[in-house]
């Protein structure tokens, strides 16, 4: 993690660190798109420098090192809690540790696993963050994770791209959505590589609404995302 740290404040001249880790997240989670988010990623780039678009590669490839070293561990909500410091707090921020989100897979994923009529099973989490906790039912379902069915929300466009980020490389299909769930407002929504693979007429659905574009919150109400 220290290297992905390092390489990101190379990047930091005249910016804000927290800026430039977000900056870092919607280009990577773009990248991650499958074409589907080319758009956000030409939009970001247009803000970077080549050499700020070389650190951040370099810093993703360092950061997916570190996650082959430690499985299903959200290493991404680490760096984030870090870049912002003291600041986290105020903005309601917080990390959840793993132990608590494997304990609370633990209570959730009992035997038996409560499964729909198609033998999927549908996971809510309406405050995902970077997805400590998807992480954690993903790592629990190790060798089933293709039946499950996750659909995260945070009010945080940041948060979303870590969770697209971390359950894309997990492999944890997933539709991550921009919004609130309190009001049940959204803003986009994407479905990850994992989920266009298990659930292609849906994931297709939505990239044609999307167009490389986050979707509008007419066309995400219309979907039924998982």
């Amino acid at each position: 993690m220290k290297n992905v740290i390092k390489l990101l404040s190379k990047a930091s001249e005249g910016r804000m660190a927290a800026q430039v880790f977000a900056s870092f997240a919607r280009v990577s989670a773009a990248a991650l798109g499958c074409g589907m988010r080319e758009a956000e990623y030409l939009e970001e780039a247009k803000r970077l420098t080549a050499k700020d678009l070389t650190l951040f590669g370099d810093a993703l490839a360092h950061l997916v090192e570190a996650m082959e070293a430690e499985p299903y561990t959200d290493l991404l909500g680490t760096i984030y809690m870090e870049v912002l410091g003291k600041h986290a707090s105020f903005g309601g921020e917080f990390h959840t540790p793993a132990e608590i989100c494997e304990l609370m897979s633990s209570m959730v994923m009992h035997e038996p696993i409560p499964m729909d009529h198609h033998g999927l099973i549908h996971i809510a989490e309406p405050a995902c963050g970077a997805g400590a906790q998807i992480l954690a039912l993903g790592k629990r379902m190790a060798d089933r994770k293709s039946i499950l069915r996750v659909q995260a929300i945070d009010i945080s466009a940041v948060a979303c791209d870590l969770c697209f980020i971390n359950t894309t490389l997990w492999g944890i299909p997933t539709v991550v959505i921009h919004g609130n769930a309190l009001s049940c407002e959204t803003w986009s929504a994407w479905a990850n590589f994992p989920m266009i693979q298990v659930a292609p007429i849906t994931s297709k659905r939505l990239m044609t609404m999307s167009k490389g574009h986050p979707t509008k919150p007419t066309a995400t109400a219309q979907l039924s995302l998982l």
